[in-house]
This record gives structure tokens, sequence and C-alpha cells, in this order.
């Protein structure tokens, strides 16, 4: 996935997460570049919505946005 897209690109990955239950999961080559990318597209869609998740890296190859605040069943 390349990153010197508009930011508008990486919307649908946010809006994905939100309609998950946890959230999801991308590989990625870069993943520093990439959450430098989400999160300028999340703060210039001014969605409050999309502060209800965050972005976590295990490791470099992987990226995980998920919801802060899950009540599972």
């Amino acid at each position: 996935m390349a990153t010197k897209l508009a930011a508008e690109t990486y919307l649908p990955l946010w809006r994905g997460a939100l309609r998950e239950e946890i959230g999801l999961w991308i590989e990625c080559t870069d993943g520093r570049l990439l959450v430098q990318a989400l999160y300028d597209a999340r703060k210039q869609a001014g969605d409050p919505e999309l502060e209800t998740l965050m972005i976590f890296k295990p490791k470099e190859d992987l990226i995980f946005i998920a919801k802060k605040m899950v009540e599972l069943e």
C-alpha cells in the first residue's frame, strides 16, 4: 500500500474498523509511514466517531486499527 495517496484514500480503513466487532488488521511494508498516513486522514476527516479507534503496531509489517472500548458478548 502506497502512502503518497490523498488522505481520503485511507478513510475506508478507519470506517471498516468501525464496522467490525473489534477492528481490523492491515499487512504493510512500511508500518511507520502507513500509521502517519492513517492519522493524517483521521485528522483531516474531522469525524469524532473515528476518535473511538486507535492504532497499534505489534510488528513492523502489521498494523491494527481497533476500537478503544469493546464489549464482547
